[in-house]
């Protein structure tokens, strides 16, 4: 008697004191009436269907969650390694070299440190097969939905926690073409020209373009609109640029002035000049042939075609 006692005054602390009961045979009446007690209150009816809820309901909930999120996770990495198919066919250094979007899971402690969301959703998840941590489990179930939560009405740490995005950390990195090994690996623009920076920016910009239309969707619609494209670009790096947009299967309108058309020339099907009055408020559109662009006429561009 005395170690059941014993059992239930260490388990249940703050109830003991309350009824005043400790571990002595003259308390026996004292348990009988609490005992009681529980059995009118449906205690153990109640504990039952906690057990229940935990096994049937909260562990599968919490499974699908956490598959959910691995399987955005793993959805990701294809569709990258997709684009990095495509990016791979075309050249970053002329002849030279490629480049790939390179994945790595994320350092970051407030996801996949000791008390990280990771940490805690696997912390959280019942076992099945074994009911006696249930009330351990609910009770990290109840912290980390606390946390989701937010404390002071901020989100940031939820926002940052359950977007898939976050679990990966990436970088570029130029493979070079004849033995596969890597050139260059390229976690910021620091140290680079002005060419290279935004060479680089294009081919990450256009690669997240793609993954946005899902580049497996080849006639889906994937329009563009890029304004004064070929800014701090030579020759080479712009028509790069433009490759590289074809390569993954980008429609584009490109807005340049009149002395770059020559670049984007061989890329498009169409050119319109766009003039505007000196107060700024009369804009027209002129078609021009593709044959005038390239003798350098503009027979057309005095003829009023529309008003923007």
């Amino acid at each position: 008697m005395n170690k059941g006692m014993d059992r239930y005054v260490k388990r249940f602390r703050e109830e003991a004191d309350r009824e005043e009961l400790s571990v002595s045979v003259s308390n026996a009446e004292g348990f009988a009436k609490l005992t009681e007690r529980i059995r009118q209150d449906r205690l153990p009816e109640f504990q039952e269907k906690f057990r229940t809820m935990m096994s049937d309901k909260v562990a599968k909930q919490i499974l699908d969650f956490k598959a959910e999120l691995d399987d955005d996770v793993s959805e990701i990495k294809e569709r990258i390694d997709e684009l990095n198919d495509s990016l791979k066919d075309l050249d970053y250094s002329k002849g030279k070299s490629y480049i790939q979007i390179r994945y790595f899971d994320t350092k970051d402690r407030e996801i996949v440190g000791d008390s990280g969301f990771k940490e805690m959703l696997r912390g959280s998840i019942p076992d099945l097969g074994d009911s006696s941590h249930n009330e351990e489990k609910f009770a990290k179930i109840r912290e980390l939905l606390k946390k989701l939560k937010g404390e002071g009405g901020s989100d940031r740490w939820s926002r940052l926690v359950t977007d898939p995005r976050n679990w990966l950390d990436f970088q570029a990195a130029e493979f070079l073409r004849d033995n596969n090994q890597i050139l260059q690996v390229y976690d910021s623009s620091a140290g680079k020209s002005g060419g290279q920076t935004v060479k680089l920016a294009y081919t990450i910009l256009a690669s997240a373009i793609a993954y946005q239309f899902k580049i497996r969707e080849r006639n889906s619609f994937r329009f563009v609109v890029i304004d004064e494209m070929f800014n701090n670009l030579d020759g080479e790096n712009s028509r790069y640029a433009l490759n590289l947009f074809r390569q993954l299967g980008l429609q584009l309108l490109v807005v340049t002035p009149m002395d770059k058309i020559t670049i984007v020339e061989p890329y498009v099907r169409s050119v319109h000049f766009v003039k505007n009055n000196s107060e700024g408020n009369d804009s027209r559109v002129y078609p021009i042939s593709k044959e005038n662009v390239s003798s350098g006429k503009d027979e057309n561009s005095e003829r009023k075609v529309g008003n923007l």
